[in-house]
């Protein structure tokens, strides 16, 4: 378990899901739950636990990029609204 009481498979398994999400939506443009389980290798249980439908799960993948992509043009604000301390060089 991690600090905050998290199990490390479980924030693994949900990893996996969300990078499944990007394959799945590059392949064909669309993504199934079932679909998902299937490419990750996670249970079907398990991604119904972590996304109740299709539409979350690929909201959290769009979440999750844009958190990255916010990230590597500030990578030195401490929260997504703060203004950037870097300037171009």
């Amino acid at each position: 378990m991690r600090s905050d009481g998290q199990r490390v498979d479980a924030l693994d398994n949900r990893r996996r899901l969300i990078d499944g999400v990007e394959l799945a939506l590059a392949r064909d443009g669309s993504v199934s739950l079932a679909e998902l389980a299937n490419l990750t290798g996670v249970s079907r249980s398990t991604t119904y636990r972590n996304f109740a439908t299709a539409q979350k799960a690929i909201d959290a993948y769009i979440e999750d990029f844009l958190s990255d992509f916010e990230s590597s043009l500030c990578p030195t604000a401490p929260c997504p609204t703060a203004p950037c301390s870097t300037t171009p060089g």
